[in-house]
């Protein structure tokens, strides 16, 4: 039984959501949100993001990773911040041999079986409950990519 560890960046968190079991029978395993730091400078971004991912992988122990390939960001700073951590999510995961799936946005309800126009995130929150706090879109979009890594 796989467990797959779905990410969503945004411009100032990463949210996490670990399932495990298959698509027919989804099991949430646990969730995170880690802040970055306001003050956090350009430069640092890659070293705190390879601190925070490693701790991550190491509390959650996934055999696979899942992304969601982050759009729209406004500024420099928001798109410097999301694309440095997803790289070092990118080398991490080379360096630990696990395997790694970006998704791209908007997610498509048709990769979950559903008609198009349908909700996902209702959907997602249908098959593995709602998990507050902040079970927000970003929440949401990270448990979409975990399932969508399930067999």
């Amino acid at each position: 039984m796989a467990k797959v560890l779905g990410f969503s960046f945004g411009s100032n968190e990463i949210q996490t959501v670990c399932l495990s079991g298959t698509k027919a029978s989804p099991i949430y395993e646990n969730r995170k949100r880690i802040l970055l730091p306001e003050s956090i400078e350009l430069r640092e971004v890659s070293a705190w993001a390879e601190t925070q991912l490693g701790l991550l992988l190491d509390e959650f122990q996934p055999e696979a990773l899942s992304y969601k390939l982050t759009r729209g960001a406004n500024s420099v700073k928001e798109i410097s911040r999301v694309y440095f951590t997803i790289g070092i999510l990118n080398l991490i995961a080379t360096r630990r041999r696990l395997a790694i799936n970006h998704h791209n946005s908007p997610l498509s309800p048709r990769r979950l079986g559903l008609s198009r126009g349908a909700d996902i995130r209702s959907h997602i929150t249908s098959l593995i409950g709602d998990h507050p706090p902040y079970w927000d879109n970003h929440a949401k979009d990270a448990a979409i990519v975990a399932f969508l890594g399930l067999a």
